[in-house]
């Protein structure tokens, strides 16, 4: 057809058209006009049009689309009921248009399920029939007619949200390990956008469709799904009956870190009286052992073998052996640490119980304790509140630095060049200290038999004392994250966590200690070595 015959056949019927959507032949005639234009202009672009009558009628709602958003002023009274939406849908002529405006159906569009999405845009915006949306998409002609059924329904459960005004907040959430990163540093590189973020959080307490997730986080779902299957894959999600997924990790928050909190604090008392009483009668013996930093002052060597004696007797625990950090396909081996801030939990605050002491609770934060060891070397260091919170670098290669200062300071060796850098870098750590030009080792550091017969001791200290109460500590640390953890995470998952987390009774007890005076607040000099040994296997 040419442009003549197009405006002369269908003049009438998109003025019709125009005249019925804006009630007020003004404004009719000003749409009326720009309809005819795009219809011109796609007419003279050489589209192949096989269908006039669905074409036109596609080119009236595009049109009229685009009419309403740039007046979106004037049509913001309209309600869901004044346009067509009929519950039997045959041909394009069973249109649905947006309560407000059009960009809201785009926007609740961009929501849908992947078949949702394709099937609405297929039908509504290219104007094709159901029998042939069905061909595309090989499915049936009465799947294409639900999955269109489908998407009106929630295209309108999502506009009836947007008119509560349901605001969204996004959270921010850390992300660590434990255990093996990936070879691109997953999990933590999954997390660094807040997109990733935010759908797993989405899809952390109860389970929920990709449409669900895109809604609650006001994201097109085509963003969604991909951020699902990359969870999916890597195991951190579950897809589970019903097109559902929820998310297979555990999340902190300020709640059930509070709780954590209020239990420490009831047990350390307990823990302290039972353990640090009977190492109290052995402390002589370790100092007897002989070991590099036997005669730094008492009050930091506690410091030292406490928490590594408390640490001990935490990983004896047969937890440890039954769960560990599983194979992932991503090529790591790790269970993922995550947490929020209170701040970032829309509509709660939560923090520590209000009848706990805040100056005492404050100093239950820790960044972990690391082990770092080889076939030859063997370190230990605990980042607790008293050494500053700073996840301080720490790693085999000081151990072996140390192994050759050690060697250096006992030969009576002079150092080269390449032992002054490494001087330097232990000076730094304040591990060691020059004073006079004479080396000083500043922390403890055991040769092979020193280090056995130091660990037979705390083993005779952890026997006179007995396991038992660590036992009961991380069995109450499972029944604790049972109440706070989703039941479709893995056991595996829930009880590796709840057994590290466990370990928070170590720096409730180091409180404690301090509070009673059996310990006292290191100095400033102590603070950057605190809590660290070495050992030379």
């Amino acid at each position: 057809m040419t442009e003549h015959e197009i405006a002369a056949t269908y003049a009438n019927k998109i003025f019709g058209f125009a005249r019925n959507k804006t009630n007020n032949i003004f404004d009719a005639e000003d749409l009326a006009q720009e309809i005819l234009t795009a219809v011109i202009k796609s007419v003279r672009s050489g589209r192949k049009i096989h269908n006039f009558d669905a074409w036109i009628n596609t080119m009236c709602h595009y049109t009229w689309r685009n009419y309403i958003v740039k007046n979106k002023r004037h049509w913001n009274s309209s309600s869901l009921d004044d346009y067509n939406m009929p519950d039997d849908i045959n041909t394009p002529e069973d249109v649905f248009i947006s309560d407000e405006t059009a960009h809201e159906i785009y926007k609740e569009t961009a929501y849908l399920s992947r078949a949702c999405r394709e099937a609405t845009v297929m039908f509504y915006y290219d104007g094709l029939k159901v029998k042939d949306i069905a061909q595309k998409l090989n499915l049936p002609e009465g799947t294409v007619k639900w999955l269109l059924s489908e998407s009106r329904k929630k295209i309108r459960e999502g506009i009836e949200m947007a008119e509560k005004n349901l605001g969204f907040k996004p959270i921010r959430m850390w992300c660590g390990c434990m255990g093996k990163q990936g070879p691109n540093g997953e999990p933590q590189s999954y997390f660094k956008s807040s997109l990733m973020q935010n759908i797993a959080y989405a899809a952390y307490k109860q389970p929920v469709t990709i449409e669900e997730i895109a809604h609650q986080i006001c994201t097109a779902a085509v963003f969604v799904e991909e951020g699902v299957n990359l969870l999916v894959y890597a195991g951190l999600m579950n897809k589970l009956s019903g097109g559902r997924f929820q998310t297979n990790f555990v999340i902190d928050s300020p709640e059930s870190r509070a709780a954590e909190v209020e239990y420490c604090y009831k047990k350390a008392p307990e823990v302290a009286e039972k353990y640090c009483g009977e190492f109290e009668k052995h402390f002589n013996k370790i100092k007897a052992v002989g070991y590099i930093g036997s005669g730094l002052n008492d009050n930091f060597q506690k410091w030292v073998f406490i928490p590594y004696m408390l640490s001990k007797a935490l990983f004896k625990s047969g937890y440890f052996e039954k769960y560990s950090p599983e194979e992932r396909r991503d090529g790591g081996k790790y269970i993922v640490s995550a947490g929020l801030d209170s701040d970032d939990i829309p509509g709660k605050k939560h923090g520590t119980p209000g009848k706990l002491p805040a100056d005492i609770t404050k100093k239950y934060e820790s960044r972990g304790i690391k082990i770092r060891d080889s076939e030859s070397f063997y370190g230990w260091q605990a980042d607790t509140w008293w050494s500053g919170l700073n996840f301080r670098d720490f790693d085999v290669q000081d151990v072996m630095d140390m192994y050759r200062v050690v060697n250096i300071i006992e030969n009576n060796q002079d150092a080269d060049d390449y032992d002054k850098v490494i001087i330097s870098r232990l000076i730094k750590k304040a591990f060691v200290a020059k004073k006079d030009n004479q080396l000083e080792i500043l922390i403890p550091v055991l040769k092979k038999e020193e280090f056995r017969k130091l660990n037979e001791i705390i083993d005779d200290v952890l026997n006179e004392a007995g396991y038992e109460l660590f036992d009961e500590v991380i069995n109450d640390f499972i029944k604790l994250w049972r109440n706070f953890a989703p039941s479709s995470v893995s056991e595996n998952e829930l009880y590796f966590k709840a057994a590290n987390h466990a370990g928070g009774i170590i720096f409730a007890v180091l409180e404690y200690l301090e509070r009673t005076g059996e310990l006292i607040k290191p100095d400033d000099s102590e603070t950057t070595r605190l809590s660290t040994l070495m050992a030379f296997l």
